[in-house]
């Protein structure tokens, strides 16, 4: 998964990562580094919420990246 790229999605559709952060349940700096090292990797939980938010904000998904 690229969680820069799924990130920069959620950003591009009107969220900013403060309201991406509360509606995952981590801190806005969590988000912050999801989204400029690609070396992080989020928790499977996290992971889990940002795929959902994504599904949520964009419902023609229908499989993940």
């Amino acid at each position: 998964m690229d969680w820069q790229l799924l990130i920069a999605d959620l950003q591009k559709r009107g969220l900013s990562q403060s309201q991406i952060a509360t509606a995952c349940n981590c801190g806005q700096a969590t988000i912050s580094d999801l989204a400029n090292k690609p070396e992080r990797e989020p928790s499977f939980k996290l992971g889990q919420a940002l795929i959902a938010l994504r599904k949520k904000r964009r419902p023609e998904l229908k499989t993940t990246a």
